[in-house]
């Protein structure tokens, strides 16, 4: 390998590790102050005491919407426990202005700090909100300490994105054109391999072996995108979260999950790259690799990354555009691949 060439990987690689790195940054980024309502509440969260809470908001959205102000608790090592207590619904002046309540700060165990989710809709329940916000975490109190002042302070206030209730539905046409693009991967691969005939055009144990590899990874793909896998698994995974109570705790654990989908798919583009593969197949297992990465990634369906992913091009998801793309280097590849060496 010459020099350029060993340059050229070595900035690939760096590439990659900052590509990872900016990833985990995007997921755990600081989130920028709400640009609709701020916050103002008792500098201590005290248990038995009620929150006394002063939210500025801007004019509604829409006529009628009322704001909720709920708290959400963590417990002493900072795990997210779910929802504590919250206020009646108060209708949003018409030209916005300042609307005050009090939340009650019940006693649970290991009870270790509170959060304010704020929101507002037609109805004043969460189903139907049309905007949301969080503070940040606060640290409650068993007792009031004398020595404090106990004046309001503001608590800083971010926005949550409104996510749909239901995702956009995958695109059949697009799911079935994708798998496709695989079987027809798979079945080049198999005619030029001439996997399963026991013919010499095959030149050795490993690249037969190698060509069935292929070729069943190809199928698989296929198979996994007309059953719609990452969607079903997902669906599974979130039911299972929030029946156990876990739903507000997997974050982080999905943050991490896609930095290490993110860096194994990396990881494995440029050790397909360093191995000198016959005729097409680099791009082959190129396509592989690219689906076996957006697939999960769709499966652990971080929040952020869900965004980008769903995002609508000409009515079909971004990450199924990916998908066709990776079918399309696979069907290129197998194409490319020669029947016998030179």
């Amino acid at each position: 390998m010459t020099a350029s060439r060993k340059l050229g990987r070595l900035g690939l690689r760096a590439g990659l590790v900052g590509f990872v790195a900016l990833s985990g940054w995007w997921m755990t980024r600081s989130k920028p102050p709400s640009d609709w309502v701020t916050l103002e509440a008792d500098r201590d969260a005290i248990v038995g005491r009620p929150l006394h809470v002063r939210a500025q908001v801007v004019p509604p959205v829409e006529r009628g919407e009322s704001l909720v102000v709920d708290l959400h608790w963590m417990n002493r090592r900072r795990e997210p426990q779910g929802y504590l207590s919250g206020s009646a619904p108060q209708a949003v002046p018409q030209w916005g202005g300042s609307l005050e309540f009090d939340v009650a700060i019940p006693d649970r165990d290991q009870l270790g700090y509170v959060f304010a989710v704020i929101y507002a809709g037609r109805s004043g329940s969460w189903g139907d909100r049309t905007r949301a916000a969080f503070t940040d975490p606060v640290a409650v109190m068993s007792i009031a300490t004398p020595s404090r002042d106990q004046r309001s302070v503001a608590w800083p206030v971010h926005d949550l994105a409104v996510e749909r209730t239901i995702p956009p539905s995958p695109s059949r046409t697009a799911q079935w054109f994708a798998a496709l693009l695989w079987l027809g991967a798979a079945g080049l691969c198999a005619r030029r391999s001439n996997v399963g005939n026991g013919s010499s055009l095959v030149h050795d144990r490993a690249d037969a072996h190698a060509g069935r590899l292929c070729v069943a990874a190809c199928v698989a793909a296929a198979c996994w995108e007309i059953t719609s896998a990452d969607t079903v698994l997902t669906d599974i995974v979130r039911r299972f979260a929030i029946d156990t109570h876990r739903y507000d705790q997997r974050e982080m654990l999905q943050v991490a999950l896609t930095a290490t989908a993110l860096a194994c798919a990396s990881w494995v583009f440029v050790s397909i790259l360093d191995v000198d593969q016959r005729g097409g197949r680099r791009l082959v297992l190129t396509g592989l690799n690219l689906f076996a990465g957006a697939s999960a990634i769709a499966l652990i369906s971080h929040h952020a990354i869900d965004r980008l992913a769903n995002a609508l091009w000409w009515s079909v998801p971004a990450i199924q555009w990916l998908k066709i793309a990776s079918g399309g280097l696979a069907l290129a590849g197998s194409a490319r691949t020669p029947a016998r060496d030179a």
